[in-house]
C-alpha cells in the first residue's frame, strides 16, 4: 500500500510540473485541488492500508462482541485508539474485516452475554471492557477472557498469540495467511479450541459461570502470579491450562509465540474442536506447522534441519523423542524452492507429501475413490488416522505400520486372517530414522507362549518368554517385586490374531523403544531391559546362543566390551570404516569377530560408520568429571565381572571358570574348587537375604513399640480406641485404591500423591504415599506418625495408621469429602487441592 501512496505523489508532481511557471488563477486553483486531493489519499492509505488484514469470525451458535484494543505505533502521532473501530456486534456465522496500520500493538477479544439497559448501557457478562457502549475507545477487557495478541513492527511482521494469562472465556484460534515463513515457528496456527470452561476447577470458575480465571486472580501467590520460565515452575493449574491449550500462551513457563511477515490473519471464535489435529481434503499441513491432538498428548510435523522427515513424538517430551515416522527409508527431497506440505490427494485419498503441487511421496496406499470425503486425525493415544467420513471406516492408520516405539495399545504381534505384522525395526542411529539391524517381534513357541524375539539382521538375537503371570522371564527392570507394576500386559492368542499390548497410567511418557544396540528401555532410558550385547556363547539373559570366535573363548580370560571414555595408547593400531549405513551394533560385530580388535566406536557424532583399535589393549581412562577432552566414549574389550552390569543376574557367561590346561591330576583340584566356591556363594546370598529381612523386621519393631501402635497387618478389625494406630498390609491399600489407580487419585502434595481408598469393612480412607524423594527416614516418619495422632479434634482429619513396605511408606487418614474447613470458614481454596497436605506438611 505503501507504493499506492508514492504513486499518487508522483501523479502529484507530473502534473504541477506540466503548469506553466506562472500559472494562472484558473491553474492556482487546479494546483490547490490536486494538493488537497492527494494529502487526502496519502493520509487515508499510510493510516489504514500500510498494516494487516484481520478478518474475525464468529463460528459460535451465539452473537459475540469483539472487543479492540491497541495504541498506534507512532506515540508522537497518537496515543488514541488506532483502528477506526474498536467494538463492534458480530452475529452466528457472520465475520466482519479490519484493517490495522503499521506498526500496531493490540488486543482482540469476544464479549459474551452482552445487554442494554433502558438507558442504552452496554454491560456484558465476560469481557466486558467497561465503557457502556458497542465502542471500547481504547479500553482494556475484564478478566478472565481469552485474548488475540498482536505486536507489529516497521518491517510489516507481526508477532501474535492467543494468550490465557488473563484467563479464558472463548476457544480462539489465529491463522496468518499469505506471509513469508523464515522459520519453524513462522506463520503457524495458535490458539485454543478446547472449551476450558468444561474443565476448569471449581475454585478458578467464574461467579455464574461463563469463564475460567487464571490463579493469579485467586491467589496472588508468587508461585501462580510469575512470569518468568526461569525462577518459576508449573503448577497443577498451569499444566491444566497447558493440556487443554497447548497452542497458547498460558503462563511464563508455557509461552507459545509466534510471528509471520506480511501477512494477514484470520481471528476465530468458537472454531471445531479437531482444527489442530485434523487434515481435509483441500487442506494442508505446511512443513513449518505441526497437528495437536485434541488434548495436546501428541504433537505431528516435520523434522530434522531441512524437513526431512514426518513423524509424531510426545508433546511435552523435553527431548521431542519420535515414536513413529512416516518415512524412514525416503527422506523428503525436493528440488523446487517451494513449501514442503503434507495433504490428501482429492483423485485418491492418499496421505501425500507435496511441494509446489508436485507429489514427493506417498504416505499411505488406499483407494477411496474419486471425490473422497476423508479426513486425517491425529488422536490422543497418538494414532494418527485416515478415516471415510461417509461410513466411518478407518482406512489406514499409523498404529499398523511400527517403526522403533510400541506406545500403549499398540499391538506386537500379527493378523492371521490378513497377514498384518505388526514389528517394531530400530533407527540406524539415535539421530538417523533409516531403518537398522534390529527388529521386535511377538513369535509363539511349540507350546503356545507368547516370546518376544529381537532379531538382527533376521537371524533371532535375544529371546524371552511371557509366563503365565504377564511378565517376561528376563525383563528384570518391567516389574520390579514388591513395586507398583509400571505396565498391564496383555497377550492374545486367538484364531484371528497373535499379539501383545500393553497399556500404562504410571509413566508421564509410556513408550517402549528398540534401540539402534539392539536394547529394550523405555521412558526412563537409563534403563535398559536386555543386554548391552550379545556375544553367542550365553543364553542365560535372554541372549540367543550362536557360533562366535574361538579365538574370545581360548583366552586365559572371557573378555566383553564396556563403554569408557578415554584414549588409547598412540601405539595401539587403529582403522576407519566411513560406510554410513553402519551403525554401531555392526561395529561391535566387526570388532568381535576379529581376535585383533580392541575397541571400537561410531566414526561419526551421528552414530554411523566405524573406528577401529587393534592390537595393544592400553587403555588411559578419563575421570568422569573432566571436561578438559574432546573425546568421546568408546566399547574397550575387558575382562568380566562377577556379576553381569546389564541385567543384574547372574549369567552362564560370568560364571565360566578360568581353566588352565595342565595335566589331567590338576583339574580334579579345580572341580573340588567350583564346587567349593559355588557353596560359598550360596551360603552369601542367602546370609545377605536373612540379614535384609532382619533389618525390615527391626524397623517394625521399632516403629511399634510405641504405646499408639496396634499391629493388625489386616483390615478386617473396626476397633480404634482414642489413639490407637493400625498397621495396615501392602496388600490391603493395593487392593483399596484399585492399585493406586489414576481415577482414585485425589491431588499432588509437597510430599507425594494422594488416592482415595475404599477399605474391605466399607471404609473411605485417604492415602498419601510418601515420594521417596522426600528425605524422610523412618525415625521422621514414626515421630510424624505419632504426633498427628495424638492431635484429636473433632475438625481435624484423624490419622488411621501407616503402611511400610520396603521403600514405600504410606499414611493412611479418615477420608474427608466436600473440601477443607477452610473453604467453610474463609469462603476460599487456601490449602493445596489435597487437604491432606494442609497439616502433614
Amino acid at each position: 500500500m505503501r507504493y499506492i501512496t508514492k504513486g499518487l505523489v508522483v501523479v502529484f508532481l507530473i502534473k504541477t510540473s506540466e503548469i506553466k511557471k506562472q500559472p494562472t488563477k484558473i491553474q492556482m486553483k487546479h494546483i490547490q485541488t490536486y494538493s488537497e486531493l492527494s494529502l487526502f489519499l496519502i493520509l487515508i492509505f499510510s493510516n489504514g492500508t500500510s498494516g494487516a488484514t484481520i478478518s474475525v469470525i464468529n463460528d459460535c451458535g451465539f452473537t459475540v462482541w469483539p472487543g479492540i484494543s491497541g495504541i498506534h505505533g507512532r506515540p508522537e502521532i497518537s496515543s488514541s485508539p488506532a483502528l477506526n473501530i474498536t467494538g463492534f456486534e458480530l452475529a452466528q456465522g457472520k465475520s466482519q474485516t479490519l484493517q490495522t496500520p503499521e506498526e500496531w500493538d493490540g488486543q482482540i477479544w469476544g464479549r459474551t452475554g452482552c445487554t442494554f439497559n433502558e438507558l442504552g448501557h452496554l454491560s456484558c457478562k465476560t469481557g466486558d471492557c467497561g465503557s457502556g457502549e458497542m465502542e471500547c475507545n481504547g479500553r482494556s477487557a475484564t478478566s478472565p477472557v481469552t485474548l488475540a495478541e498482536f505486536k507489529g513492527t516497521r518491517f510489516k511482521d507481526y508477532y501474535y498469540d492467543v494468550s490465557l494469562v488473563n484467563g479464558y472465556n472463548l476457544p480462539m484460534t489465529m491463522e496468518a495467511t499469505g506471509g513469508s515463513v523464515n522459520s519453524l515457528l513462522s506463520c503457524m496456527k495458535t490458539g485454543c479450541v478446547d472449551d476450558l470452561n468444561k474443565r476448569c476447577p471449581t475454585e478458578l470458575m467464574l461467579e455464574g459461570g461463563g469463564g475460567c480465571q487464571s490463579p493469579c486472580q485467586v491467589s496472588d501467590k508468587l508461585e501462580y502470579c510469575c512470569n518468568s520460565p526461569f525462577s518459576c515452575k508449573p503448577t497443577p493449574y498451569s499444566r491444566l491450562f497447558n493440556s487443554a491449550c497447548p497452542r497458547s500462551y498460558s503462563a511464563g513457563f508455557f509461552h507459545t509465540s509466534y510471528w509471520c511477515d506480511s501477512a494477514n490473519y484470520t481471528v476465530r471464535f468458537c472454531p471445531p474442536s479437531d482444527t489442530f489435529s485434523t487434515i481435509k481434503v483441500g487442506g494442508q499441513l505446511n512443513y513449518y506447522d505441526q497437528l495437536v491432538s485434541i488434548r495436546g498428548n501428541f504433537t505431528l510435523g516435520f523434522f530434522d534441519s531441512d524437513g526431512s522427515y514426518l513423524g509424531i513424538w510426545y508433546t511435552n517430551d523435553a527431548e521431542a523423542r519420535k515414536v513413529w515416522v512416516a518415512n524412514p527409508n525416503k527422506p523428503i527431497i525436493s528440488s523446487s524452492a517451494g513449501i514442503i506440505a503434507l495433504s490428501i490427494d482429492p483423485n485418491t485419498g492418499n496421505l501425500i507429501i507435496t511441494s509446489e503441487g508436485t507429489t514427493l511421496m506417498n504416505i499411505t496406499d488406499v483407494q477411496a475413490g474419486p471425490n473422497p470425503n476423508v479426513t486425517a486425525i491425529l488422536e490422543d493415544t497418538g494414532n494418527f488416522r485416515l478415516i471415510n467420513e461417509i461410513d466411518k471406516r478407518v482406512l489406514w492408520q499409523s498404529f499398523d505400520h511400527p517403526t522403533n516405539v510400541l506406545l500403549p495399545g499398540m499391538k506386537l504381534g500379527f493378523n492371521k486372517t490378513t497377514g498384518q505384522n505388526w514389528t517394531l525395526t530400530s533407527w540406524l542411529s539415535k539421530e538417523f530414522p533409516r531403518s537398522g539391524a534390529f527388529t521386535l517381534s511377538v513369535e509363539v513357541d511349540e507350546e503356545g507362549y507368547h516370546s518376544l524375539m529381537i532379531r538382527r539382521q533376521g537371524q533371532p538375537y535375544w529371546v524371552s518368554s511371557l509366563t503365565f503371570q504377564r511378565s517376561f522371564d528376563d525383563l528384570f527392570a518391567l516389574n520390579h517385586p514388591g513395586r507398583q507394576p509400571y505396565y498391564t500386559i496383555t497377550s492374545v492368542n486367538s484364531k484371528e490374531e497373535t499379539y501383545l499390548s500393553y497399556e500404562s497410567s504410571y509413566l508421564e511418557f509410556p513408550m517402549w523403544i528398540l534401540t539402534p544396540e539392539g536394547r529394550i528401555t523405555d521412558d526412563d532410558s537409563s534403563v535398559f531391559w536386555t543386554p548391552e550385547f550379545c556375544y553367542g556363547d550365553d543364553s542365560s539373559n535372554g541372549c540367543v546362543e550362536s557360533s562366535f570366535p574361538q579365538c574370545r573363548n581360548l583366552t586365559v580370560v572371557t573378555y566383553n566390551f564396556d563403554e569408557r571414555n578415554g584414549e588409547f595408547d598412540p601405539r595401539t593400531a587403529s582403522a576407519t570404516d566411513s560406510n554410513s549405513s553402519l551403525s554401531i551394533s555392526d561395529c561391535f560385530a566387526k570388532c568381535w569377530n576379529d581376535c585383533s580388535c580392541v575397541g571400537f566406536k561410531s566414526h561419526t557424532i551421528n552414530g554411523t560408520g566405524c573406528d577401529f583399535w587393534s592390537g595393544s589393549n592400553s587403555f588411559l581412562v578419563y575421570p568422569i568429571e573432566s571436561s578438559g577432552s574432546n573425546s568421546r566414549s568408546k566399547y574397550v574389550i575387558s575382562s568380566l565381572n562377577l556379576v553381569s552390569s546389564s541385567t543384574g543376574k547372574k549369567t552362564k557367561r560370568n560364571m565360566k571358570w578360568i581353566w588352565i590346561w595342565t595335566p589331567i591330576g590338576v583339574s580334579i583340584p579345580s572341580i573340588f574348587l567350583c564346587f567349593a566356591l559355588l557353596w560359598y556363594m550360596k551360603k552369601r546370598r542367602r546370609t545377605r537375604e536373612e540379614n535384609q529381612r532382619r533389618k525390615r523386621d527391626e524397623y517394625f519393631l521399632e516403629l511399634t513399640a510405641s504405646e499408639s501402635f496396634t499391629d493388625v497387618h489386616q483390615l478386617e478389625s473396626n476397633t480404634r480406641n482414642g489413639k490407637d494406630l493400625l498397621l495396615f498390609s501392602f496388600a490391603s491399600i493395593m487392593s483399596a485404591t484399585g492399585d493406586f489407580a489414576v481415577e482414585n487419585k485425589l491431588g499432588q502434595g509437597g510430599f507425594g500423591p494422594v488416592y482415595k481408598g475404599k477399605l474391605s469393612d466399607g471404609r473411605e480412607v485417604a492415602i498419601k504415599r510418601l515420594s521417596r524423594t522426600s528425605g524422610q527416614g523412618l525415625v521422621e516418619f514414626k515421630n510424624e506418625l505419632i504426633l498427628i495422632a495424638k492431635l484429636q479434634h473433632t475438625n481435624l482429619v484423624q490419622v488411621l495408621g501407616c503402611c511400610i513396605h520396603e521403600e514405600e511408606k504410606m499414611l493412611i487418614y479418615e477420608y474427608m469429602p466436600n473440601k477443607s474447613l477452610d473453604f467453610f470458614l474463609f469462603g476460599m481454596h487456601v490449602c493445596n487441592i489435597c487437604a491432606y497436605d494442609c497439616f502433614t506438611g
